[in-house]
């Protein structure tokens, strides 16, 4: 099984400077992950075991610049494993992958 979510995921501070296309395209309830931009993305880590299958994996889209502390809550959760970080496209650092232990 896997749990793919792309989240509200950009922290309160750096939403005035997204590029205008995503601020134009997108609203903000999209877009907005609460001041640290973690907002559902720490819940989602802290509780992927409780829905994922054996060796499920688990692939959330973050903030580049959130990349460490959510490598930290991935981490503190003893139940996922096999932690990595993602980049796009772009070459900038966007998702992190784990898996069930």
């Amino acid at each position: 099984d896997v749990i793919c979510s792309n989240p509200p995921y950009v922290p309160t501070d750096e939403m005035e400077q997204l590029q205008q296309n995503v601020k134009d395209w997108e609203p903000e309830l999209a877009l907005q992950g609460g001041k640290n931009g973690l907002f559902l993305v720490q819940p989602l880590l802290e509780r992927a075991h409780l829905f994922l299958k054996g060796d499920g994996m688990i692939l959330i889209e973050i903030a580049s610049s959130t990349k460490e502390h959510v490598l930290e809550i991935a981490q503190a959760n003893s139940a996922l494993r096999d932690f990595s970080i993602l980049k796009d496209r772009y070459g900038d650092n966007r998702f992190l992958k784990a898996f069930r232990a």
